[in-house]
């Protein structure tokens, strides 16, 4: 259901995304429009609310996959989907916390593609947090070759050096001193 739901807002955001938002697409040769009464779905989409149906989907697949004694694995796809959803709405706080409850199981199993996303996806979460240890934490973790190209890694590499340059050396905190927020000024 939760796949269903992720797919359905997915098409519905194509749609919007085309020229005249989509007005005149066909899906099967069919306006969207028609098709879409006919099979009883909205034809527009709602994000929040349909981030709402996935997040409650995939909890409750979750929840299931946990009691039941499934594969670890399929939990923690479940968990990332879910990291995911809460990114895509902005819930970053929550975002967060998936994606650092799934890391050490990625990294044990070296799932280097995915590992990219998290690390990625920290540390935007990091960012709109204003979590600085956080966001370096990320940015270093992504000039890893298993994680970035050569280009990625240069991205992420520059992104590093930009907030060293911010702060001369006597605004840098003591050795062992929490960072400030990355709204603090330096």
């Amino acid at each position: 259901a939760a796949s269903c739901a992720l797919n359905r807002r997915q098409c519905a955001e194509q749609l919007a995304a085309l020229p005249g938002g989509g007005a005149d697409a066909l899906v099967e040769g069919r306006p969207w429009r028609a098709l879409a009464a006919e099979l009883g779905v909205p034809g527009e989409a709602n994000g929040r609310e349909d981030s709402e149906a996935v997040i409650d989907h995939l909890t409750k697949a979750y929840e299931h996959f946990k009691k039941g004694g499934y594969s670890a694995r399929m939990i923690l796809f479940l968990a990332l989907q879910m990291a995911h959803e809460y990114l895509y709405v902005r819930n970053y706080d929550m975002a967060k916390r998936f994606y650092e409850r799934i890391l050490p199981s990625y990294q044990k199993e070296q799932w280097w593609a995915v590992l990219a996303q998290i690390q990625a996806a920290l540390k935007e979460c990091a960012l709109h947090l204003k979590l600085l240890p956080e966001y370096v934490t990320a940015c270093v973790a992504l000039l890893s070759a298993h994680l970035s190209d050569a280009a990625g890694a240069a991205a992420a590499l520059l992104q590093l050096r930009a907030l060293v340059r911010l702060a001369a050396p006597s605004e840098l905190p003591a050795p062992g001193a929490p960072f400030p927020p990355l709204s603090a000024p330096m």
